[in-house]
């Protein structure tokens, strides 16, 4: 093996083992010079997209909408404490980053968290504020102007569940955490939040359904109207 292969495992092992855990991911362990600025274009936009409840599942997207423009500009982190509510009991949060990050932008991301803060990181206790988060240290990574996923909160459920996702903060040093967008720069910001709440498909009538009720109201009608003939009559 090549001293210059030899260095450069060695540079690896190093990165890898200093890095940060995931259990205490705060963006200031990865930029330490991080500091509170601007959005650098219109305000971006945290949301939540409700994928269709299933028997025994219900995803919810972390979706992010940016115009961002320039290297330096681009979103390279995001620190998102969120409070998750429900109405039925036996709920269980999938905390695994592999479920909660697979096929997202931010993938390919270094520190990625999926830390529940609250009951003793009891995933199947609410309600619950977890802490979803995530940085780029290659530019590669960075996100520019788009529609972006960031995650995927996978839940199991024992019957049909209401899941409501809103924003909270976290007592993290050095400042307060709220929900917060880091640049390249880098240089944090809070973006727009909209919270929303998932639940079971409201029950439809089918067409034959429609059709039945459409003639029952048409049978009710003419019976209403004969009968104030009659009594006219």
């Amino acid at each position: 093996m090549s001293k210059s292969l030899q260095f450069s495992i060695a540079i690896l092992v190093a990165i890898f083992f200093f890095l940060p855990s995931a259990e205490a991911f705060n963006l200031y362990d990865y930029f330490p010079n991080l500091v509170p600025g601007q959005d650098p274009g219109q305000p971006d936009t945290l949301y939540t997209v409700c994928e269709s409840q299933t028997a025994g599942q219900q995803v919810i997207q972390i979706r992010l909408k940016t115009d961002n423009v320039g290297a330096l500009d681009s979103v390279a982190g995001a620190f998102i404490p969120l409070l998750v509510t429900t109405d039925k009991p036996a709920v269980l949060l999938d905390t695994t980053v592999a479920t909660t990050f697979s096929g997202t932008a931010s993938l390919v991301w270094e520190g990625l968290a999926v830390d529940v803060q609250t009951s003793g990181g009891n995933p199947g206790s609410f309600p619950m504020t977890v802490l979803i988060g995530g940085v780029s240290l290659d530019p590669s990574g960075f996100l520019g102007p788009g529609d972006h996923l960031l995650a995927r909160l996978v839940f199991s459920l024992s019957e049909p569940t209401k899941i409501c996702v809103d924003s909270t903060q976290l007592d993290i040093a050095p400042r307060r955490g709220d929900v917060y967008l880091v640049t390249a720069q880098p240089v944090d910001y809070v973006p727009q939040w909209y919270k929303d709440c998932c639940g079971p498909a409201v029950p439809t009538l089918s067409e034959w359904g429609l059709i039945l009720f459409s003639l029952l109201l048409l049978a009710s009608i003419v019976w209403y109207l004969k009968r104030v003939k009659k009594v006219y009559a």
